[in-house]
Formats: structure tokens, C-alpha cells, sequence
């Protein structure tokens, strides 16, 4: 390819994402999109609570009837099994994931505006009870289904469909990316840490009984693909990075530009996962706007050099071989790669350290094209 627009892209696979919950956390209180610093704290309330129930018997059953639980009536109860409790945390959480944030929504609490909004009516009684209405309206009425074991029985089931990913992208996280999104104790994360029920063990243990792959190798694979992929070191050129500052998947990105012009990076306040590839609506706000006219300027620019294709004879008739788990380059079969491929692996790798260290210049805070419209106080996390 000649040049590429990486769209929202989580380059950096990772066993333990929990920077996934940490950008949602900060999303919450990001006053840009409707989000406050009291929202997060009633976040962190209900889902503190919900956790100190979860600890009792009765505790468990208060939880099934508020969070209206599938089978709460069942025998033995759906949540005497930690791992459906540690489902229930996620289905409640799951509302208030900015990763689809569209304030262009109709729906009561689709956005981050509107569910704040009704997270901090104090009217609507404590913070889990409001947590509880959310959950209530977002669901349409339905029932939250927590059953771990029925959850289980949908993985492995192998019948193919259309409307059928998770078994797919379950077995792509297992053998490729991981990216399990934890809610750990210590982490930014604003929802339940306290019983620690969400862990890396919680998803792996999944791909063990589904697919039969272990802890360690999952573990192995994500080195693996961040060895042969490059992860935030990908040594291409002529690549455009753009990521939403409320997009949790932002936290596995590249976000600041290793080279200003070859491999600029841009954030885009208020956005979240790739909005502007959806079709351009008047409500878009004038940082969508202007991301899509840094992207066209860019694919412009790249489409106006000549193509190196000075050695793309020999690339072609010998493509460079994956990378093992080793930073020393090596072919396919473990063997130390020598010579000009080999070389240019370990420039390559050089150069983008030392890009790494140095003092980026982030494409966003050009705002000369938005006379009048101020950026929204954010920071640009660092990638070590």
C-alpha cells in the first residue's frame, strides 16, 4: 500500500487492557460530551455498592431483583457463581461504555449526556438505584442475562451465522490480541474492582474451555503478534493515526506522532470509536469536521509523493518473514534473519525508538483551521 488512514486502531495487542476502563472513566467526567466530575463519583458510588452486596447471600438476591437479573428465581441462584457475577458487573457496566458515544442519539440514555443527566437527578434515589433505572430504560424493560453457564454454552456453540461475531472475535482475542478489558484494583477503572471479579483469569479461563488455548499461550500469542505486527514500533510510513479522545480503544493506540509528517498522529476531542467514517450530519461537532479535512490533507499529500518502489522487486520475490517472540529478527522458523532484511528490521526498529524520544508535535493542536472554537482541556496520554 501506499499510504494508510488507521482509523481508532489498537495496534499494541495487551493481556491485561486496563487502560480500556481507565479512558472510560475519564470519559464520564469529560464535560466536552456531557460528562462531569459528579457523574463519574455516582459511577463509583453504584458500583462500589453493587460490589459490597454481591459479598452476601441476601446481598446477591437485593441485586437480582433491583438490577432485574434473567432466572432470578431460580435454584440454586444465578449469582451464587462468582463468574456470573463477574458477568452481571460487566452487563451493568456495559450502558456506560463510551466506545459507541453518538450525541446525535434519540434513544433516553444512549449518550453520556443524557445518561449523567439522569445519573446525577438526585431525585431518582441512591447512586445504585439510578444505576438500576439506566440499566432499566437502556435495556428497554428486558432482563439482564447473567448466566455464566448459558454464556458458556453460546461460545462453544461452532453452527455459523451471520448475526454470530463473539464466538470469531472471542477466538481472535484468545489467539492474537487478548485486550481483556479488567477492572483491577489500584486502575483508574469506575467500576466494580471490590470483589476483584473482572481479571485477566476470568476471560483466559474462556479460552481454555472454549478453544482449549491456556493462560500461557495466550499469553505467548499476544508477544507474539505485537513481535511480528510491530504493536506502537510498526516501522511503516505514509500512516495517519487517528483516535477519539472518549474512545477506550485510544488506550492500545498510537497517539502521538512519531514523525509529524510521515506518521502524524491526531486526536479528536468529544469523538468516539472512529466517528468520522460515519456519514458527515449537521450535528457533527467541529472537531469531527476538521479531522476529516486533516485526513483528506494527508491522503492528498501521500498520493502527490512518488512511490518508492526501489527495492520492490526484491520485497516482492522475498517478503520480509514474520517476526518470533525474540526483538532479534528472525524468520519463520526461529533462525536469525541476516542480511539487508534483517538490517532493515533492526534499523527500522532503531529509528522508531528514537522517534519515540523525541519531542512530537501533536497534529490536533494546529486549530488555525477552527477560528473561535477552543480545544476542550485534555491530555494526551504519554506511550512509554
Amino acid at each position: 500500500f501506499h499510504a494508510a488512514v488507521s482509523s481508532s486502531s489498537p495496534v499494541e495487542a495487551i493481556l491485561d487492557m486496563q487502560g480500556y476502563n481507565d479512558v472510560t472513566a475519564s470519559s464520564l467526567e469529560d464535560n466536552l460530551v456531557g460528562g462531569s466530575k459528579a457523574c463519574l463519583i455516582v459511577v463509583e458510588a453504584a458500583f462500589a455498592a453493587l460490589g459490597k452486596l454481591m459479598s452476601t447471600p441476601a446481598g446477591r438476591g437485593q441485586v437480582e431483583r433491583d438490577l432485574n437479573v434473567c432466572g432470578a428465581a431460580s435454584s440454586p441462584p444465578i449469582l451464587q457463581d462468582p463468574r456470573s457475577r463477574a458477568l452481571l458487573l460487566e452487563g451493568a457496566a456495559d450502558p456506560l461504555i463510551p466506545q459507541s458515544n453518538d450525541p446525535a442519539c434519540t434513544h433516553p440514555v444512549c449518550d453520556i449526556r443524557r445518561q449523567c443527566a439522569l445519573l446525577t437527578n438526585t431525585t431518582l434515589g441512591t447512586p445504585l438505584q439510578r444505576l438500576a433505572e439506566l440499566n432499566h430504560i437502556a435495556r428497554g424493560g428486558e432482563c439482564l442475562n447473567a448466566n455464566y453457564f448459558e454464556m458458556l454454552d453460546g461460545l462453544k456453540n461452532e453452527a455459523l451465522a451471520d448475526d454470530r461475531t463473539d464466538r470469531v472475535w472471542f477466538y481472535q482475542t484468545c489467539s492474537e490480541f487478548a485486550f481483556y478489558q479488567t477492572c483491577d484494583p489500584g486502575s483508574k477503572c469506575p467500576f466494580t474492582s471490590l470483589p476483584h471479579l473482572n481479571t485477566v483469569e476470568s476471560y483466559t479461563s474462556l479460552c481454555t474451555l472454549v478453544f482449549g488455548i491456556e493462560h500461557s499461550t495466550v499469553a505467548e500469542l499476544v508477544n507474539q503478534t505485537n513481535a511480528v505486527y510491530g504493536g506502537r514500533d510498526i516501522s511503516a510510513t505514509r500512516i495517519v493515526w487517528i483516535n477519539g479522545l472518549i474512545d477506550p480503544w485510544r488506550a492500545q493506540a498510537v497517539t502521538k506522532s512519531l514523525d509529524p509528517t510521515a506518521r502524524p498522529a491526531i486526536i479528536v476531542p468529544g469523538a468516539s470509536h472512529h466517528f468520522w467514517t460515519h456519514p458527515a450530519l449537521p450535528s457533527d461537532s467541529p472537531y469531527v469536521v476538521k479531522a476529516r479535512l486533516q485526513i483528506a490533507e494527508f491522503v492528498t499529500a501521500a498520493l502527490a509523493e512518488p512511490k518508492d518502489d526501489s527495492d520492490s522487486d526484491s520485497q516482492a520475490a522475498n517478503p520480509p518473514p514474520a517476526v518470533s517472540l525474540s526483538s532479534t529478527p528472525r524468520d519463520r522458523q526461529g533462525t536469525m534473519v541476516k542480511g539487508s532484511v534483517g538490517k532493515r528490521l533492526a534499523k527500522l526498529r532503531q529509528e522508531t525508538r528514537k522517534a519515540k524520544n523525541a519531542d512530537p508535535t501533536n497534529y490536533i493542536l494546529d486549530n488555525n483551521r477552527l477560528p473561535g472554537v477552543p480545544l476542550a482541556p485534555f491530555q494526551v496520554p504519554v506511550i512509554e
